[in-house]
């Protein structure tokens, strides 16, 4: 093989091998910026609620806690927003996705049960929820959900 031939060869891997890791750190910040969905668990009963998280520092807490991973805050905190979104049927609420975050202790004005919101959620914002803000102490995450993009 030619001189000219190998060098031709190695520029073409070169190149090869840069489209590859450009291709590859792409889908990786893609992935980091796309919304993830996560379901939590009342400890209490038996009713789940389902979050979406937009913020990649907050989806990547709920996967440590799902994994075991952490061990502290593994309770959901979020302000209720009075209208359905479709990734949480059959609950009329959600939580503002920018708003989530982990907890290992709160107050006790912001804890209630899932449907305790549900039936009382015209008084959120009051004496019940001050200020919106849901605390649900016996929360956790329990999974990572898949959403179609109709359900969003």
């Amino acid at each position: 093989m030619s001189e000219k031939r190998r060098s031709d060869c190695r520029k073409a891997l070169v190149v090869g091998l840069m489209a590859i890791s450009i291709l590859c750190l792409n889908s990786v910040v893609s992935a980091e910026n796309s919304d993830a969905y996560f379901v939590f668990g009342s400890q209490a009963n038996n009713e789940t609620f389902v979050i979406k998280l937009t913020d990649p520092v907050r989806i990547k807490e709920a996967r440590s806690i799902i994994r075991g991973m952490q061990a502290d805050r593994t309770h959901v905190s979020g302000r209720v927003v009075k209208e359905p979104a479709d990734y949480n049927r059959p609950w009329s609420f959600h939580l503002a996705p920018d708003s989530i975050s982990f907890f290992q202790n709160n107050n006790e004005t912001c804890n209630a049960g899932i449907r305790d919101v549900e039936d009382r959620l015209q008084e959120a914002g009051g004496n019940f929820l001050p200020g919106n803000k849901w605390c649900p102490w016996d929360s956790k995450v329990i999974k990572e959900m898949k959403i179609e993009a109709d359900e969003k």
